[in-house]
This record gives structure tokens, sequence and C-alpha cells, in this order.
């Protein structure tokens, strides 16, 4: 893509700008709270956080631009979200780090985050991610769980 056709992209869809930025700044977190730790624990947990938001938000962004959800298991919706769309829009950039062998964005834990339906009263067609945690189990929200919506 041309530098003129980013700048045009930009510039029709402000939004894009936006989460180009959080992006960015959530791969800097991802990445920076890996670096020298000997307790992971609530910088993984801070990660799989801003990685479950990140991923939230650019499903939401694709369903401002086809007006519908992308279809397929969680590789599939991760490729149409990564230049995988008809018009080749990034929604969201995961580190390299994020992605299995599959193509699944996965958690700090090395499993693949869960993407669900999430409906609220404003937004029926929501969908939200899903993250067990480090336990790797779905304690489905409840008390001192280290399960991860959003």
């Amino acid at each position: 893509m041309s530098d003129r056709m980013t700048y045009m992209t930009m510039k029709a869809r402000p939004w894009l700008a936006g989460a180009a930025l959080v992006a960015g700044c959530l791969a800097l977190i991802s990445f920076g709270s890996r670096l020298g730790t000997e307790s992971r624990a609530p910088d993984e947990l801070m990660v799989a956080s801003g990685q479950a938001s990140l991923l939230t938000e650019a499903l939401t962004l694709y369903q401002r631009e086809y007006g519908r959800s992308p279809a397929g298991d969680q590789a599939s919706v991760i490729k149409a979200l990564t230049r995988g769309n008809p018009r080749q829009i990034e929604f969201i950039e995961p580190p390299p780090k994020a992605l299995n062998k599959k193509g699944e964005f996965i958690d700090p834990w090395g499993t693949p985050y869960k993407i669900i339906p999430m409906p609220t009263p404003d937004d029926p067609l929501r969908l939200g991610v899903y993250s067990f945690g480090k336990n790797k189990k779905n304690e489905q929200g409840a008390k001192e769980t280290d399960d991860i919506a959003s």
C-alpha cells in the first residue's frame, strides 16, 4: 500500500489511527513486561488483559467496517483482522510470539484466547475475548479467579 493510500485510509477512517496507536502501546507493554522480571504473574495478567482488550477492539472495528463479525475458527478470525479481509485493513498486529503455529492469538500462558458472544443491550452482536488465565481452567468469572474477559 502506498503512503498516499495509507494517508487517505487514515483520513477517511480516523478510528484506524486510534486503533494503531492502541496496538503500538499494547505491543510496547507486552514487550516491556517480559524483560528482566522474576515474578511475572502480575505482568502476565496485565499483558493478557491488554491483549484481550486489543483483540476485542479489533473485533469491534471490523464489525463497524463490514457490518458483521469475521467468521470461522479463531485462526480464521485473526487472519481476517490482520489484512486477510476484502479491503486488506490491518485491525490488529499481534506480536510475533503471540501467535501459535495454527495462527491463533495466545495468552501469556500459551492458550488461545476464546472469542465468544458477549452481547450487551447496546450491541447484541458484540464479541468478547476470554482467557482462562494461568491455571488454564474456565472458572466462569468466579470470585478470586485468574480468568480474564474483555
